[in-house]
């Protein structure tokens, strides 16, 4: 089902179903993720209506400013609670297809947590979103020419793919450089029933240590053979 112009269609198998859909390392998951943007707002609490009902607040929203220096006052309410050092900021994101890059990991006992704030010990998966490779124009997408070196792997931050879950937009490309923490009951993290197969977990390995390392392939790796092979197709701009 693959192209013959992508690394996929140098393996024997790439995606596989297994049941049941467990959160388990290189599965195939829904989860609610962040658009990464140059400027994220910043929310600014200017006052409430009433001294003491915390059930709501005015404020303003403008660009966010990485600046230290600049004053926060904290105003107290109970609803949205801001503590010293903290900015409360805004970001759009959606549901989308990702790839589960690590679990998380050793069980931290009870014992060892007891007394302090729970939110310092969420349990949170790593995952890395999947972004429709077809141009949509305005709204997304990606350039031809951008796609066609993605399937080259001539950018180590991305990869392309085909996922086995819809056949609307069958291309996809994988953001490495967009890996982010999801807290899987808050953040939706529903798994599929596929997951990568064994050669294709040995590949996106070795892509993600490249991009990690900022490093070239390993020489004797099966990653590097494909991508050569597929860079040195005669039928390939």
């Amino acid at each position: 089902m693959f192209p013959d112009d992508c690394i996929q269609y140098l393996t024997d198998s790439w995606w596989e179903e297994k049941r049941p859909p467990r959160r388990e390392r290189w599965r195939l998951v829904r989860a609610y993720t962040r658009h990464v943007t140059s400027a994220p707002y910043e929310v600014t609490l200017e006052g409430r209506k009433e001294a003491r009902d915390h059930s709501g607040a005015d404020f303003t929203i403008g660009a966010f400013r990485a600046d230290p220096r600049r004053p926060v006052t904290p105003l107290p309410v109970a609803g949205i609670p801001v503590y010293p050092g903290e900015r409360l900021t805004l970001n759009k994101g959606k549901v989308r297809p990702a790839l589960i890059i690590a679990t998380p990991g050793t069980i931290i006992e009870q014992k060892v947590r007891a007394g302090f704030p729970k939110g310092h010990y969420v349990p949170t998966f790593l995952v890395a979103p999947f972004y429709t490779a077809k141009s949509t124009g305005s709204q997304g997408g990606f350039s031809r020419e951008f796609v066609r070196r993605v399937k080259c792997c001539e950018y180590t931050q991305c990869f392309w793919d085909m996922l086995p879950l819809t056949d609307e937009h069958p291309g996809s490309i994988l953001r490495f450089d967009q890996l982010q923490a999801v807290e899987p009951d808050i953040c939706s993290l529903q798994s599929t029933e596929w997951i990568l197969s064994e050669e294709a977990q040995v590949i996106l390995h070795e892509m993600l240590l490249r991009h990690l390392s900022q490093n070239e392939l390993d020489p004797s790796g099966f990653a590097i053979q494909a991508v050569e092979e597929i860079r040195n197709r005669p039928d390939i701009p």
